[in-house]
C-alpha cells in the first residue's frame, strides 16, 4: 500500500564495464497523496466554475432576451416597457392608403426597445385598443414584393436594416407569424444593444428608449445621463445646433 520511487546508478571501473548497482528507494506516498488530493480538488474547482459560468450565462441570456410571445398570450398583454402594439406597419386605416410615415413610426419603435435596458416585444397587427387587425391591409399595399407573409417580412426586415444596420438586425431582432381569430400577426422580438442605437428624425440623429408604455426621444442632456447608466458613456453623433445669425440693417 506504499508506494516508493528508485534511484538506479551503475558502478563502472576504469574500462568501463558494469561491476556494481547503486539502489536508492525513497517513500514518495505523502507525496502521492498530496497530488492526488491536489488533482481531486483541481477538478471539483474546474466542474464548480464551469456550472457558475453556466448559470451566468443563462442569466444573463434570459435577461437580453425578450421571451417569446405566442398569439395564445396576447389578449392577456397591456402595452407597456415591454410590450408594444402596432395597427400596422404602413397601411393607415384612417386615410385608408399606405402610409410611409408609420414605417418610422415602429422603426421608433425597435429603436427605443434596443436602447432599453430590457428589450422588448413589438407586435404588429393589433390596435392600440387590442383590435386584432391582421397584416391583410399590409400584404395587399405591396407592391414589387409578394403580397404575403414573406413579402411583409422581407420590406420589415429591409426598413429595419436601413435604421439599424444588418448586423444589428440578425443578431438583435427575430420575427415569427400567428394567428388570432383568424387573422396573422407579426411578432418581432428585440434584445436590448450593447451600444447606443440612433434614429435619424428629420436630420439629426436622435436618442429613444422605451419609457412606460411609450417611445420617447431624449433631449442631449437626458440622452448623456442616460447613456451614462445604460452603456457607461457615449460619443453623441452630430447634434444640430442653433447659432445667432447676424441680420442685414433694416430686418
Amino acid at each position: 500500500g506504499e508506494m516508493y520511487s528508485v534511484f538506479l546508478q551503475p558502478v563502472v571501473n576504469k574500462s568501463g564495464s558494469a561491476v556494481g548497482l547503486i539502489s536508492v528507494f525513497e517513500d514518495i506516498t505523502g507525496e502521492q497523496q498530496v497530488l492526488l488530493r491536489s488533482a481531486y480538488f483541481n477538478a471539483f474547482v474546474c466542474v464548480l466554475l464551469w456550472f457558475i459560468t453556466v448559470a451566468f450565462s443563462a442569466t444573463y441570456l434570459r435577461r437580453v432576451r425578450p421571451s417569446t410571445i405566442s398569439c395564445a398570450e396576447i389578449p392577456s398583454l397591456h402595452e407597456d416597457e415591454t410590450v408594444e402594439f402596432k395597427s400596422s406597419l404602413r397601411w393607415d386605416y384612417r386615410l385608408e392608403k399606405p402610409n410611409k410615415e408609420l414605417e418610422r413610426v415602429v422603426v421608433k419603435a425597435v429603436v427605443g426597445f434596443l436602447n432599453s435596458e430590457k428589450g422588448g416585444t413589438l407586435i404588429i397587427g393589433i390596435s392600440d385598443t387590442k383590435e386584432v387587425l391582421g397584416l391583410q391591409a399590409d400584404y395587399a399595399s405591396l407592391k414589387s414584393l409578394k403580397h404575403d407573409r414573406d413579402g411583409f417580412e422581407q420590406l420589415l426586415r429591409q426598413i429595419l436594416i436601413a435604421a439599424v444596420g444588418e448586423s444589428r438586425c440578425a443578431r438583435l431582432v427575430k420575427t415569427h407569424f400567428c394567428s388570432l381569430q383568424g387573422k396573422e400577426l407579426c411578432v418581432v422580438a428585440i434584445s436590448p444593444s450593447s451600444d447606443p442605437v440612433f434614429f435619424n428624425d428629420e436630420g439629426s440623429e436622435q436618442l429613444y428608449v422605451r419609457v412606460g408604455n411609450s417611445t420617447r426621444k431624449l433631449s442631449v442632456q437626458e440622452a448623456l445621463n442616460y447613456g451614462k447608466g445604460r452603456w457607461g458613456g457615449f460619443t453623441l453623433p452630430r447634434w444640430p445646433t442653433h447659432r445667432p445669425v447676424q441680420l442685414p440693417a433694416g430686418l
